[in-house]
């Protein structure tokens, strides 16, 4: 059919025998001649797969990712030398920021400008211990926060995960038991 039409054919084949892959082309560059070209393309079939396979696997990778990081209490958001490039939705909810808003942001306007300067050297000095700062919302409102960061491969790049809880709740139960120690103290010594 093929000498007979001029076009040409294009098919691909899987030899079992030869546990190979092969394109091959048949056409008829003029009439009452017929050529064929055999392609083995088992390496790329090959590469082909691990490529699709490596996609569903990062894509599953990331999904997990995204999952785990919108499933914690606490804001997280990962940057690369203070400005956010990611963030979950508990760090939305905890700020008041839409996520749009916080990715480009400098980390350093979620906190008090009082608390930037111990922000900024942290980020620095790329310490991965917790500290307390006070936490500055899209409205204004000022609140405690626990700060932990660690760094973090991404991408194939080097990227810092923070993750900021609201310890509102336990300030004042300290400044609860501290009252409560004060007048059994004077209780006590009356």
């Amino acid at each position: 059919k093929v000498a007979a039409t001029g076009k040409s054919c294009h098919l691909e084949n899987y030899s079992k025998e030869l546990d190979a892959h092969f394109d091959i082309v048949a056409y008829s560059p003029k009439k009452d001649q017929f050529a064929v070209i055999f392609s083995d393309v088992s390496e790329l079939k090959k590469n082909y797969r691990l490529l699709e396979q490596a996609k569903k696997e990062a894509e599953e990778s990331e999904a997990r990712f995204k999952a785990l990081q919108n499933a914690s209490f606490g804001g997280i958001f990962l940057h690369h030398k203070g400005i956010i490039f990611d963030c979950n939705k508990s760090l939305c909810e905890l700020t008041g920021y839409s996520r749009n808003e916080l990715i480009g942001m400098n980390g350093l306007l979620l906190v008090t400008e009082e608390s930037r300067e111990t922000l900024a050297r942290n980020i620095e000095q790329e310490s991965e211990k917790p500290y307390e700062a006070m936490g500055l919302r899209k409205d204004g409102t000022k609140f405690p926060i626990r700060l932990e960061a660690r760094n973090i491969p991404y991408k194939g790049q080097q990227a810092r995960s923070v993750e900021v809880r609201n310890i509102s709740d336990y300030k004042n139960a300290l400044k609860t038991a501290e009252e409560i120690k004060k007048h059994l103290e004077l209780f006590i010594n009356s």
